[in-house]
C-alpha cells in the first residue's frame, strides 16, 4: 500500500509531451527506455505520446493560430483621420469642453468627406480601435479636463497658501501642535469642484 500511495500522478503539459516525442524520433537509436530517464518520466507515458503525437501536434498548432488571431491589428485606414480625430478631441479638453464619443465618430466622418473617402463608416467598432491605438477613455469624469482658467484659480489658491505658510515659519510664529486653519486668512467659500 505504501508503493502505491508513494507514486503521484503528475501532469505534463502538451509542448513537454511534444518535446519527449520528438528527442524519441530524431534520436538515431530511438529507446524508449533512455528517453524515459532522460526526462523522467515513465516508459509508458513515452510509448502513449509517441502513439498520440499528430493529436499533440495539432493541439499545437491549433494553440499558435489562436495567438496570431489575437496579435493581428488591422491597418489604419487614414491617417489623416487618425490624427484630425486626436487634435479635435485635444483642442475640445483644452477648452474645458467634455467630449463625447458621437463627437469624434461625427468629426471623424467630417474629415473623411473632406479628403473623399465617401465609404469610410466610423462605426462603434472603428471608434474602439482608434480609442484602443491611442490608449483613450472616454467615461464620465475622464475625458473632463477642466478649464485653463481653473488650473490658474487653483495655482493661485495653492500660491497663496504656501507664502503665508513661508512667512509665518520666518517670523517664527508658527507653531506646530496649533492647526495651520487658525494662521491662514484665506476666504472660506463653498467650492464645488468644476463649477465657477
Amino acid at each position: 500500500m505504501d508503493v502505491i500511495s508513494s507514486r503521484k500522478r503528475k501532469a505534463y503539459s502538451v509542448a513537454f509531451k511534444l518535446q519527449v516525442v520528438e528527442a524519441l524520433r530524431l534520436s538515431p537509436r530511438p529507446n524508449i527506455s533512455q528517453i524515459a530517464i532522460r526526462f523522467g518520466v515513465d516508459r509508458k507515458r513515452v510509448r502513449e505520446w509517441n502513439n498520440s503525437y499528430d493529436k499533440l501536434r495539432l493541439i499545437v498548432d491549433a494553440k499558435k493560430k489562436d495567438r496570431k488571431k489575437v496579435q493581428f491589428v488591422r491597418q489604419v485606414r487614414s491617417q489623416e483621420i487618425e490624427d484630425g480625430v486626436l487634435n479635435y478631441m485635444k483642442e475640445q479638453l483644452n477648452l474645458g469642453i467634455s467630449v463625447k464619443n458621437k463627437d469624434l465618430q461625427h468629426k471623424a466622418l467630417e474629415i473623411a468627406h473632406a479628403i473623399g473617402l465617401l465609404d469610410f463608416k466610423a462605426s462603434n467598432m472603428w471608434l474602439y480601435r482608434w480609442k484602443k491605438r491611442h490608449n483613450i477613455k472616454l467615461g464620465n469624469r475622464e475625458n473632463r479636463r477642466q478649464p485653463y482658467h481653473f488650473q490658474q484659480q487653483i495655482n493661485q489658491y495653492t500660491g497663496e497658501f504656501w507664502g503665508q505658510i513661508i512667512n509665518l515659519h520666518q517670523y517664527g510664529e508658527l507653531n506646530y501642535t496649533t492647526p495651520i486653519s487658525s494662521y491662514l486668512q484665506v476666504e472660506q467659500q463653498p467650492f464645488i469642484f468644476g463649477q465657477f
